[in-house]
């Protein structure tokens, strides 16, 4: 074969170039988590602040997060996790924005993903997740 062919020196080489490569593909995507993770923090603060504003000035949650746009939001915040607009849900008078999280997957807050879940990404991303 080629690598046989190829000096211990070049073998060696093409070894340590694999691991590098692999260890920078871990670097990356341990960066992108960490990005997603902050952009979906602060997204999300932003338009539980909105809902704070609407609640205030209607005495309850908006039955969206359109209603919030253009008075309060310019735009509804999109989600890092899956490029759509952030997600709601709403209780009686209540409701709660969210992302779909690491998984990608929209749990619809069960389980919801709290401030100490680790490692853990199966749940949503809320306000609490922070």
């Amino acid at each position: 074969s080629n690598i046989n062919k190829m000096g211990f020196m070049a073998r060696i080489s093409m070894r340590v170039s694999g691991i590098q490569a692999k260890q920078l593909a871990q670097v990356a995507s341990t960066l992108e988590d960490n990005e997603n993770r902050q952009n979906a923090a602060r997204r999300l603060l932003l338009t539980d602040l909105a809902l704070r504003v609407y609640r205030q000035e209607h005495g309850e949650d908006p039955p969206d997060l359109v209603a919030l746009v253009p008075s309060i939001l310019k735009s509804v915040p999109v989600d890092p996790y899956s490029e759509k607009p952030l997600l709601y849900l709403k209780h009686g008078k209540d409701g709660e924005v969210y992302s779909v999280g690491p998984d990608r997957d929209d749990d619809k807050l069960m389980p919801k993903l709290l401030r100490r879940h680790g490692e853990a990404d199966n749940g949503d991303f809320t306000v609490d997740s922070f």
